[in-house]
């Protein structure tokens, strides 16, 4: 469990998809109280775009680290 935790927050330690999770949260609470679908999906897709945002962000930092390593 531990090592889970410790994942989920490795997943959110960039600003920006801390963020975008916070709005993701609040498009959420709205659709629900509201119960509509279509911002239900919104709330979704805002929070897999900040996934996208960070791993993408991640993954130019290990690049660059291996190149770093092979010039060396």
């Amino acid at each position: 469990m531990k090592d889970y935790i410790k994942k989920m927050f490795e997943w959110h330690k960039y600003p920006i998809n801390a963020v975008l999770h916070a709005i993701a949260g609040i498009i959420l609470i709205f659709a629900l109280w509201n119960n509509s679908w279509m911002w239900i999906v919104i709330a979704i897709i805002v929070a897999v775009i900040g996934h996208l945002i960070q791993e993408t962000r991640g993954h130019k930092a290990r690049i660059d680290k291996l190149e770093g390593k092979r010039k060396k």
